[in-house]
């Protein structure tokens, strides 16, 4: 029967016993019925570990005690005892270090996730060999020396199966291919996999876009347990070879991964905070980069709960005779809060909030910016920042005091130094004195979509806040700008690869301190970005065909349709979602990589186009749990469209609605959506 082309890396597979596997074969190990996890470790060729349940690629990782890097010194005996065995299991060229590996924010599960002693030995290029009995004989080796625990990995790190989802445009043949079977698709995969898969779409997938195929990547719920690789056949032959024309090769994967829509995470729990360390708190700091009011992008949260979103942007809207200043996020980051009743909450979901209807009440929220995480996190970061540059300024005074006792020269690197570290804490000061007041109200829901879900199978998630901050209700005016947000502000942030791309797309570009000019329609195939409380400013690319995305189980993310009605799981089990991917390169394919689009926390964020229309709003990400190398999971970020918010506003309210994107030129027609 002939099979999907694979999707490993290109080059050899080592000549393991335990792994045999060519590019067009499958060994027996992975035939039969496995969890995910153990299918995708026996279907990589290039790695090989004693963990009893090996989690995906990539893991976190630091470097073990000098204690144990001595132990496998190459000049010591352990050290040669371990090349002698290499070497004799064809392996002659690696690197061996002990580290401490685990894999963070998997799921919990039959694996054991902790921090694991490891002594990894890393091979490159073509270097091939007996991985398997290489494996067992430095692990019956090494055991006499250590006294504890411990796996033995190997593996190619270029080779190792960590890949990247790429966009594809929406004219490629391939789109069309798979649009014409993805309903017989989506319909297969559901009768076998039930409500265990998350995601499943047409992407390019591969360690980087040079070694990329196109392939049906269907995400499943981690330590799902199924027959992986007889479901892959029989999807290739039954779907998708019928479809194939000459000349096309889609591949068929699976991946652990998730569909997830949801704030940061609620923490219970008001004091010793100044007792740990600011970094063991949840939330995100924003010292250095904090502001006495919200901008685009800030931390909101809800009054009474202590995680929250993104503030999309501001605007005003007119409904009747009534016009509101505002901001518009997400429905669910201004959800009741758990304290509210159920009814009030059941009621929400069903039909959000509307304007003046005093049944609403229960289910407004008040607003506060940052969210409550984000201000003890941020108020920890610059209590303990400036106590150590408080004793760092007065060990400089101090010497200097010393060096002028003893009539001693003062250096200009010493007077530079001392007025830098001053500086430095007149800045934290200052920050300090902004986030004494946080978080401070500043907003209540006007109106809310609640849980609901579109004639066009796609989820809404919109609400607008009516701003009660009277500085904030004047500061909003004219404050649509894109913050000027330096690489170092966010882990996942890269702006810079965005402004660089405007170079060759457009010569009216919007540029970091512009503002925003109206409203735009979605395109696919087109480049965008975002500006969201945890990642900051990414870019991305709308992927060249939809997305199916399978709600959770029944009882948590129930939907309701237009007329708050529940729209019945025999009728619905999954939404077709526009995507946002992105990724990282430095303009060679070899080096590109998929990067975060966004994570938990920066749901209700606008999606901006490159000259600064705002095409819609984020509300979620797809999670996979294996990506590239430098991340421990990729997400890509899933969108309401503002054409599909217009007319959800419109069957919603019954009533004309008028909602602007203030900027400096208030006239602007551009800045107007007429709903």
């Amino acid at each position: 029967m002939e099979q999907s082309p694979p999707l490993s890396p290109q080059g050899p597979a080592p000549l393991s016993p335990g792994k045999r596997k060519a590019f067009f074969e499958t060994s027996d190990e992975s035939e039969g019925d496995m969890y995910i996890e153990k299918w995708i470790y026996l279907t990589d060729n290039f790695l090989s570990t004693t963990a009893k349940f090996p989690l995906p690629l990539p893991h976190k990782s630091r470097v073990a005690s000098e204690r144990y890097q001595n132990m496998i010194r190459p000049d010591g005996a352990l050290g040669r005892a371990i090349r002698d065995t290499l070497a004799r299991h064809g392996i002659s060229t690696y690197g061996a270090q002990f580290i401490i590996q685990w894999k963070p924010d998997y799921p919990q599960g039959p694996a054991n996730n902790d921090k694991t002693l490891t002594l990894s030995i890393t091979v490159e290029g073509e270097n091939t060999g007996h991985w398997s009995p290489a494996k067992r004989a430095l692990k019956a080796l090494v055991e006499n020396e250590i006294d504890e625990n411990f796996d033995v990995c190997i593996f190619n790190p270029e080779r190792a199966f960590q890949p990247s989802l790429f966009p594809i445009v929406p004219s490629d043949p391939y789109i069309t291919t798979y649009e014409s079977c993805r309903e017989q698709l989506i319909r297969f995969i559901s009768s076998r996999l039930n409500t265990s898969w998350t995601m499943v779409s047409l992407y390019r997938m591969g360690n980087n876009l040079a070694t990329s195929q196109y392939a049906v990547v269907i995400m499943v719920r981690p330590f799902t347990f199924h027959d992986w690789q007889q479901l892959r056949r029989d999807i290739f032959e039954v779907i998708i070879r019928p479809y194939e024309p000459p000349g096309q090769h889609i591949g068929v994967f699976f991946l652990p991964g998730s569909s997830v829509i949801g704030c940061q995470p609620q923490v219970e729990g008001e004091g010793g905070h100044e007792q740990v360390g600011w970094d063991d708190l949840p939330g995100c700091s924003f010292k250095g980069n904090l502001h006495p009011l919200p901008i685009i992008g800030s931390s909101i949260g809800v009054v009474g709960e202590t995680g929250g979103g993104s503030l999309g942007g501001f605007v005003s809207w007119t409904h009747g005779d009534n016009t509101q200043q505002g901001f518009i996020t997400n429905s669910h980051v201004v959800e009741p809060t758990h304290s509210t009743n159920e009814q009030s909450k059941t009621y929400f979901y069903e039909y959000g909030v509307a304007p003046f209807l005093a049944a609403d009440e229960a289910c407004r929220a008040t607003v506060q910016y940052p969210s409550l995480n984000d201000s003890r996190k941020t108020r920890c970061h610059l209590a303990q920042e400036i106590r150590v540059r408080r004793e760092y300024v007065e060990k400089l005074l101090k010497d200097k005091e010393e060096r002028d006792m003893l009539g001693k020269k003062t250096f200009p690197a010493h007077e530079y130094t001392l007025n830098v570290a001053q500086e430095r804490l007149q800045q934290d000061l200052k920050e300090a004195q902004i986030g004494i007041s946080f978080p401070r109200e500043i907003g209540r829901t006007w109106w809310a979509s609640g849980r609901a879900v579109t004639e066009a199978n796609r989820i809404m998630d919109v609400a607008l806040v009516e701003i009660i901050d009277p500085e904030l209700q004047i500061h909003s005016r004219d404050n649509n700008y894109i913050p000027k947000y330096d690489d170092s502000c966010f882990e996942a942030s890269k702006p810079r690869d965005y402004w660089r791309s405007l170079k060759t797309q457009t010569k009216d570009g919007i540029l970091p301190g512009e503002r925003l000019i109206g409203t735009g329609d979605l395109i696919k195939g087109q480049w965008y970005f975002k500006v969201g409380r945890t990642t900051g400013v990414t870019t991305g690319i709308c992927h060249g065909t939809e997305a199916y995305v399978q709600l959770e189980e029944e009882g948590h993310w129930t939907r309701y349709d237009e007329g708050g009605q529940k729209v019945s799981y025999e009728k619905l089990t999954y939404t077709q979602e526009q995507v946002i991917l992105n990724a990282k390169s430095d303009d060679n394919p070899a080096d590109t990589q998929q990067g975060d689009f966004m994570k938990v926390g920066d749901s209700g964020s606008l999606l901006i186009d490159v000259k600064g229309a705002v095409v819609g709003l984020l509300f979620g990400q797809i999670r996979g749990y294996v990506g590239p190398s430098k991340h421990y999971s990729s997400n890509a970020g899933l969108v309401c469209t503002m054409k599909d918010t217009k007319d959800f506003l419109r069957l919603r309210l019954g009533s004309d609605v008028r909602l602007r994107f203030p900027h400096l030129d208030i006239g602007d027609e551009m800045a107007d959506m007429h709903l």
